[in-house]
């Protein structure tokens, strides 16, 4: 990994994320409640890069100048009217609610010719010129959803049963042609589930769900995406011997239609036809002892496209999916004089993925290791009650690794270490 197939002239990124929002309930007394949820965020990302586009002769390697500037906003409101309650022995726990969601994306990119480089004797520093403006679209998608679900236990059996309807308004525009389309969707989707409590602690359960996804922006013909809908059977077993601490397994297949994916190296969009997808999980999370806590989790997934428009495309999977991936977390809780302190370890285990949607190449996995320093100055001081301190260190080690690549002649670095510092008061 000591090549850099880019240029220090051309080489930028910003990412600026700020987000606001209340969580509001109030208890109007025999079991009715009444909640909302809402939050406003902005979020933008603007990089520039030069990416190796092919092999040139010998040891030239011939590049492009890309840039992308993507920036987008939304408006989130749930209301939500709920009660709990008794009808004879059977609990119910019942939502009736409607959300809102007024979203927009905005997506500008820039691509043209950069000099070559010789990555036997690579010349940096090089003049790169503006490359011309290729794409500038605008996606506003508002969408209304009514809800209600309910909880229900008998005994030790729970049952669990919800329905909603959403209405979907996508208004997309590319500027740079001129061109606006507008659609409207509609779609009812449920879920259902049932689950069996033994006094042991084990729990054997079995749900069912279909899903429904509006997509912003538009396919590489010009098109509108069309929103990705799924369904999904789960079964599996917990096991939680007392409240503070859990073990979950499951089995799990996904039926996706209209999944969108994207190509590294242009980020042009494309749907695929069905996409199916089979896969396990284990997690654990709780205190081993009352100081002593420990979480983890282990995913396979076996993920394909089954049918589609390109013969091509079918049995292969998407860029980026890893088969076998895991996490482990420990962390420890300080008392005595250092009362209030606590310190995390654990480790993010990434499988090898394909490179690319047409599997022609894999990249290879990485395994990186992170950290957690946490003060509660209120165990020592009344006054400050509810306030805390936390250092966050991802990437403890500053591995260096690859985290995805463009074609088989770019790929990129991941994240290095990454050090944040925050503090925060609950009241």
């Amino acid at each position: 990994y000591d090549f850099f197939a880019g240029d220090k002239n051309f080489h930028n990124f910003n990412n600026r994320k700020a987000h606001i929002g209340h969580r509001f309930s109030h208890d109007f007394g025999n079991g009715f409640s009444v909640e909302q949820n809402l939050r406003y965020g902005q979020y933008s990302d603007d990089w520039k890069t030069l990416v190796v586009w092919y092999a040139g002769e010998g040891s030239e390697l011939i590049r492009k100048a890309r840039r992308f500037e993507d920036s987008s906003r939304d408006l989130l409101v749930d209301n939500r009217l709920r009660w709990q309650g008794n009808i004879g022995s059977v609990k119910h726990d019942a939502l009736f609610g409607l959300d809102y969601a007024d979203r927009r994306a905005d997506l500008k990119a820039w691509l043209g010719n950069a000099p070559s480089i010789d990555w036997r004797s690579p010349v940096y520093g090089v003049s790169v010129e503006e490359p011309p403006l290729t794409t500038d679209e605008t996606t506003k998608i508002k969408q209304t959803g009514v809800y209600v679900q309910d909880q229900i236990q008998w005994g030790n059996w729970h049952f669990l049963a919800g329905g909603r309807y959403d209405r979907v308004r996508r208004n997309y525009r590319d500027d740079l042609y001129g061109k606006s389309q507008l659609q409207s969707d509609g779609k009812f989707t449920w879920r259902t589930g049932v689950l069996y409590a033994f006094s042991n602690g084990l729990s054997p359960y079995m749900s069912y769900s279909t899903s429904f996804l509006p997509e912003a922006g538009a396919a590489t013909d010009g098109s509108m995406l069309k929103p990705t809908t799924a369904r999904q059977w789960e079964a599996g077993l917990k096991y939680q011997p007392n409240p503070s601490f859990s073990a979950n397994a499951a089995l799990f297949d996904i039926e996706q239609k209209n999944l969108t994916v994207y190509t590294p190296l242009t980020y042009e969009k494309t749907q695929r036809g069905k996409v199916r997808t089979r896969g396990a999980e284990i997690e654990i999370q709780g205190d081993i002892t009352p100081a002593w806590g420990i979480s983890g989790n282990y995913t396979y997934l076996d993920k394909k496209v089954r049918e589609d428009s390109d013969a091509s495309a079918v049995g292969t999977t998407s860029w980026g999916v890893p088969k076998h991936s895991f996490s482990l977390w420990t962390d420890y809780r300080f008392s005595g004089v250092l009362s209030g302190v606590s310190a995390g370890l654990g480790l993010r285990h990434i499988g090898k993925t394909w490179g690319d949607n047409a599997n022609t190449f894999r990249v290879p996995a990485y395994t990186l290791w992170d950290m957690k320093l946490a003060y509660k100055p209120g165990e020592h001081w009344r006054a400050l009650k509810g306030t805390q301190v936390q250092l966050n260190v991802q990437n403890l080690t500053n591995k260096e690794y690859v985290a995805s690549c463009a074609n088989d002649n770019a790929c990129f670095y991941g994240k290095g270490r990454v050090v944040t510092l925050s503090a925060g008061y609950r009241w």
